[in-house]
C-alpha cells in the first residue's frame, strides 16, 4: 500500500517536472524566435530559422529514441 502512495506521488512530480519543462521549451523557443528576429537581416532570417528548427528536430528525435532504447531494455 505504501509503495503505491509513493509510486502515485513520484509519477505525480514528474508529471509536473515535465509540464514545467515543456513550457520552459516553448517559451525558450519563443524567445529564440524573437531573437533571430531582432539580430539577423531579414534575408537570412529563414536560414536561421531552418536551423533552429533543425536543431530542435535533432534534440527531439534524439530524446524519442533514447526513451524508445531504454523501453527495450
Amino acid at each position: 500500500m505504501r509503495e503505491d502512495v509513493e509510486k502515485i506521488f513520484y509519477t505525480g512530480g514528474m508529471l509536473i517536472a515535465m509540464l514545467v519543462a515543456l513550457m520552459a521549451v516553448v517559451k525558450l523557443y519563443s524567445s529564440l524566435d524573437a531573437i533571430i528576429a531582432v539580430w539577423f537581416e531579414s534575408r537570412y532570417q529563414p536560414i536561421y530559422y531552418a536551423l533552429l528548427n533543425l536543431g530542435v528536430l535533432a534534440v527531439t528525435v534524439y530524446i524519442i529514441f533514447r526513451f524508445l532504447l531504454k523501453k527495450q531494455s
